[in-house]
């Protein structure tokens, strides 16, 4: 059946990102059950996003009741997004309905250039936030000493190597700054160095950069961990005092 093939073909597209699609899904919602064409799923860093599409392999443009119907089952199940594919076009009222919403109207085309950029935005989203609270909890492994007048002076944490620390602080500077380059669309975007060599790390594409700063991430993350622990140690160790 055509329209079931259309439904295979919209959610192999979004298995092809990595995504988890279910076609002709059933999902409870608050006040009922849906029949969801694709139900997309994908979780990225320890954040789910779900969204509904819905697939229309019509001979004539779909109307804005399919539009209204789509956004109450969004907001039901409690989905991020919603989908409405369909190759014969939108009627105005439709366009109209889906305005300053979080349903998107599309082809299929134009979705499988839409689906990568979106779906890699919310990636990125999610490693940048990654990438701030690893600032905030790797800013804490020093301590602040006032000395006379106006001086103040950096240490380290017991448990806190120096080094490394500074060394930490540069991967996520670098980050940051590579983050801000992918935002405006600037390549080659700096995810980190080697300091054997003092060369830069660097992505050529969204989809490299996303690759390349998970590892690095990946790698501050575990470091920051193990710093917490160490700290931890010395603090019941009674070496640092309160």
């Amino acid at each position: 059946m055509p329209w079931r093939e259309f439904q295979e073909k919209v959610a192999s597209l979004f298995r092809d990102l990595g995504c988890s699609a279910e076609v002709e899904a059933s999902v409870k919602g608050v006040r009922a059950t849906h029949k969801i064409d694709v139900w997309v799923v994908f979780e990225r860093f320890g954040l789910e996003h779900r969204w509904v599409v819905e697939c229309k392999d019509w001979g004539t443009p779909v109307p804005k009741e399919k539009v209204l119907a789509l956004k109450t089952a969004v907001d039901d199940v409690g989905a991020d997004k919603g989908l409405l594919v369909a190759e014969s076009g939108f009627q105005p009222g439709a366009f109209a309905a889906a305005t300053s919403t979080n349903v998107l109207l599309t082809t299929f085309a134009n979705l499988q250039a839409l689906a990568e950029s979106d779906v890699q935005s919310v990636i990125l989203e999610d490693l940048e936030r990654r990438v701030i609270t690893l600032s905030s909890r790797a800013g804490a492994f020093l301590n602040t000493d006032r000395g006379a007048k106006t001086s103040v002076m950096m240490r380290a944490r017991p448990g806190v190597d120096m080094n490394d620390y500074l060394k930490i602080q540069a991967l996520l500077s670098i980050l940051e700054g590579g983050f801000r380059s992918v935002k405006v669309g600037r390549f080659p975007a700096l995810v980190g160095i080697n300091f054997d060599t003092g060369r830069g790390k660097a992505a050529m594409s969204k989809r490299e950069f996303i690759e390349l700063s998970g590892e690095t991430i990946e790698y501050v993350n575990a470091w920051v961990t193990a710093q917490e622990a160490a700290i931890e140690s010395a603090r019941r160790g009674g070496k640092e005092s309160t």
